[in-house]
């Protein structure tokens, strides 16, 4: 499981570690539960980016090269859709969900359409 990898944001290297540390410290900041993340909030994104970057260098025992003011004032609209992007692929790989088409099942359903066309 890889759980971890590094961005660019705000023309800083920064890891992100997807693990309990990361939804616990957005259970923190945020003050809901991580069921309760709203995914089409950019305020939940950010803060659950936020903690994923924490987490990195929590097991590291190091200092996060990035802020929140520097990701609220600096990043660029590309680098969060990356932060974001990095977030849910994290996540996912963390909680292990599978690919819900596999290549092989999108040639097929492909194939389908053109019989109907």
């Amino acid at each position: 499981m890889n759980n971890e990898k590094t961005i660019t944001i705000c023309g800083k290297e920064v890891k992100m570690r997807y693990c309990a540390a990361a939804e616990t410290g957005f259970e923190q900041m945020s003050g809901k539960s991580i069921g309760d993340i709203d995914f089409t909030k950019q305020e939940d994104l950010i803060r659950l980016s936020l903690a994923a970057i924490l987490a990195a260098y929590l097991r590291d025992n190091a200092d996060a090269p990035v802020t929140s003011a520097d990701i609220l004032s600096d990043a660029k609209p590309k680098e969060l859709i990356e932060m974001f992007t990095v977030l849910l692929e994290l996540r996912a790989a963390w909680y292990e969900v599978p690919a819900v088409v596999k290549p092989e099942m999108e040639k097929k359903e492909g194939d389908k359409q053109e019989k109907n066309a």
